[in-house]
């Protein structure tokens, strides 16, 4: 994937014990391993979150259960030097980019502190951005400037870096989402938190780790269940209108297709009928052409027999004229002719009978047809006056009337079979029409109810918009009451800098949110500041404490501290001995008077400064340090003679100490100080252990008191440190 940034690699330099470490991701994953104390915690501290986060507190910074301190620790640990510059970074890539992002870290003993500058970069370490010159010294603030370049910046606050980290690591992420992803970093980043891991520490480890969710967010997601709950309840209403719908339409089809068949099997009945009868009609013409033929045939037989029957008796009268019937000659052949003919006539005779009882059964069957046709005639015009019920039910008996007045039937059926044709055609249009017509009916009762039903639930909506018109009114009312009244409530923030936050009015839960919010980050950061300095204050009392309980029991001890020398001062091998060292307090000098007289000494450097055995200042060529001339004329007033004792047995002469203390004039005396060349009077007051007055060789003198200084200086801290704590945030 190359749509989101990934660690490549991570370093330390010149923090902890680490010199120049460098740590490689893979696939952004980093493995510590190492035996214990070996630095795998520390560098995870010193680099994820606290690269993201940019707060150095130390609760933030510690992973483990037991504290190591704050970033001063961390950085100084493992160094004597007074202070320690160093680096932590760390670089993601995306495909070809690179974005580098680290702080630079500069602690210092002397005020216990750790300084952190942060900067992001388009550079890598190493290759276009060194963070050590050319002698392995870290870089200082300004060389870091120039070396992040133009597609750098170091920034003027840890707010703005942290702001420029998320806008380009997380560009999708809100200022609380990445607040939350970083709380869920630092919760997961415990020590020993895989160790004897259950479903319910993961689950406590997890909420801790989340932020706890927006009511607002809370409300929205209810709303939207109910909504939901809503619709599903119109759509259960609708689904149950659409079944009532579609039975209504199917028993609609049912009846309109019912009506159509009872008027089509009608139709089909009268023609089915007049077919038969038609049918009928035709069979009896047919037997009646085939009966009037047979009896011509059988007339013409029956003709024809008896023109024969005539010749056969004009035959037989010829014969019986002839002379030779007379004779008798031919007797037999003419019997035989007779018995022929006698027969032939019978023949005849028979076959006239046939053909009489022929004619007489095509007679009955013209007859029979004759009735039979006026039977199917009057079963015609029956059918005709039949058909003309549903033919007038249909509009057609002009049409009907026409057809039964036709003399040929087969036109009367071809005019029928026309019009039922184009009636069929008729109904199938009209059939189309309907389904049509219904399917329009379907979609215009729809939309009706879906009008009726948006109407109604647009009046109800209105309905529930003025009531949430009022309820948001009272809501409103109530809500600004609420913040005005937890604005009079709030302890911790001064109610005049919320509501110079807050809109007027404030009836904006989301602008009184970000008010809230930036009041609240602001006061965190104060309260960060502030707690940050009480903790550095808190650890210089701590150091100051160490130092004096130190101090104490060196001077229970019987050991005198030194004051420390100054950095320019070389070493002392000759003649002679500082100051501190010839001389002490006189008696009735008071303890208060001689804090101020010691720590004046000091401010000015005469309490170290050395006294030669003669008193001659001269000092070695290569060599530095501080020398008191006693040469000068003794001062007229108040001197150092008035509060101060030489000790006995000292390697500088009497005469010598009294000189030098005979120069030195105490302010507050007669005798007017010389001006200051640079127009400020050195301080008379300070902290310091005692110095004068405790020989290092005498274990039994008395202990000095602390100065008052010394003893008031803590615990003004102190009392500082309780009132700023109690005191709200301005």
């Amino acid at each position: 994937m190359t749509d989101r940034w990934r660690p490549t690699r991570a370093g330390l330099v010149n923090v902890w014990r680490f010199d120049d470490e460098t740590f490689g991701f893979h696939h952004g994953r980093l493995l510590l391993r190492g035996p214990n104390g070996a630095g795998k915690s520390m560098a995870l501290e010193l680099l994820f979150p606290f690269l993201l986060d940019a707060d150095a507190s130390p609760f933030r910074l510690t992973s483990g259960v037991k504290g190591r301190g704050g970033l001063y620790e961390r950085v100084m640990t493992g160094t004597d030097a007074p202070t320690r510059v160093g680096f932590a970074w760390a670089e993601f890539r995306r495909g070809d980019e690179v974005f580098t992002l680290g702080v630079r870290l500069r602690a210092s003993a002397a005020t216990r502190r750790a300084e952190a500058d942060w900067f992001t970069t388009r550079r890598e370490v190493g290759a276009g951005l060194d963070l050590l010159d050319a002698d392995r010294i870290p870089l200082a603030r300004a060389a870091l400037d120039a070396a992040v370049g133009e597609g750098g910046r170091v920034h003027d606050s840890a707010a703005e870096y942290r702001e420029a980290v998320r806008r380009v690591l997380f560009p999708g992420f809100s200022p609380g989402q990445y607040d939350a992803l970083v709380t869920a970093l630092l919760a997961l980043r415990r020590e020993k938190i895989s160790q004897d891991l259950s479903p319910a520490k993961l689950s406590e480890v997890l909420t801790a780790s989340l932020p706890s969710l927006d009511e607002k967010d809370v409300s929205e997601i209810a709303e939207g269940f109910e909504r939901l709950d809503r619709r599903r309840d119109e759509l259960a209403r609708l689904t149950s209108d659409l079944a009532q719908v579609k039975d209504l339409a199917r028993r609609q089809r049912e009846y309109a297709k019912r009506i159509v068949l009872s008027a089509a099997n009608a139709v089909r009945t009268a023609e089915t009928e007049r077919d038969r009868v038609t049918r009928s009609e035709r069979e009896a013409r047919d037997s009646l052409a085939s009966a009037g033929e047979q009896r011509e045939r059988c007339l013409a037989d029956l003709s024809a027999a008896a023109a024969r029957s005539a010749d056969l008796v004009a035959e037989i009268e010829t014969l019986r004229s002839l002379d030779a019937y007379r004779e008798g000659a031919q007797l037999e052949q003419l019997q035989r002719e007779r018995e022929r003919l006698a027969r032939a006539l019978r023949s005849e005779e028979s076959s006239a009978d046939a053909r009489r009882q022929i004619f007489d059964d095509e007679v009955a069957r013209c007859e029979t047809a004759a009735t039979m046709l006026t039977a199917r005639r009057t079963e015609t015009d029956r059918a005709f006056v039949e058909l003309r019920r549903p033919a007038e039910a249909l509009g057609i008996a002009q049409l009907v009337g026409d057809a039964s007045a036709l003399p040929d039937p087969d036109e009367a059926e071809g005019l029928l079979e026309a019009w039922t044709s184009s009636r069929r055609g008729q109904l199938a249009e009209v059939k189309e029409a309907l389904a049509a017509w219904e399917d329009r009916v379907r979609a215009r009762t729809h939309w009706d109810r879906a009008v009726d039903d948006e109407r109604a639930t647009l009046e109800e909506r209105a309905a529930s918009l003025t009531r949430a018109e009022g309820v948001a009114a009272d809501a409103a009312e109530a809500y600004r009451s609420a913040v005005r009244a937890w604005v009079g409530s709030c302890e911790l923030l001064e109610p005049g800098r919320l509501s110079a936050e807050l809109p007027a009015p404030p009836d904006d839960p989301v602008a009184v949110d970000a008010a809230i919010g930036r009041a609240s980050s602001a006061a965190l950061a104060e309260l960060a500041g502030r707690r940050a300095r009480l903790e550095a204050a808190v650890e210089d009392l701590d150091a100051r404490s160490g130092d004096l309980a130190s101090q104490r029991a060196e001077l229970a001890a019987g050991r005198t501290p030194e004051p420390e020398p100054p950095a320019w001062r070389s070493a002392r091998d000759r003649p002679g001995a500082p100051l501190w060292r010839l001389v002490d307090f006189a008696s009735h000098c008071p303890p208060a008077e001689r804090d101020g007289i010691e720590a004046g000494l000091l401010a000015s450097g005469l309490l170290d400064a050395w006294v030669s055995p003669d008193g001659v200042v001269t000092l070695p060529d290569g060599m530095a340090d501080a020398l008191i001339d006693p040469s000068g004329p003794v001062l007229p007033g108040e001197s150092l003679l008035e509060v101060l004792v030489i000790l006995p047995e000292t390697t500088v002469s009497a005469e010598v100490l009294v000189e030098v203390l005979g120069n030195v004039g105490l302010v507050g005396s007669t005798l007017e100080p010389p001006p200051d060349p640079a127009g400020a009077t050195p301080p008379t007051t300070g902290a310091t252990p005692p110095t004068i007055g405790v020989a290092p060789s005498d274990p039994t003198a008395p202990l000095a008191e602390p100065s008052a200084a010394s003893v008031a200086a803590p615990s003004a801290h102190a009392e500082e440190a309780d009132d700023s704590t109690a005191a709200p945030v301005p």
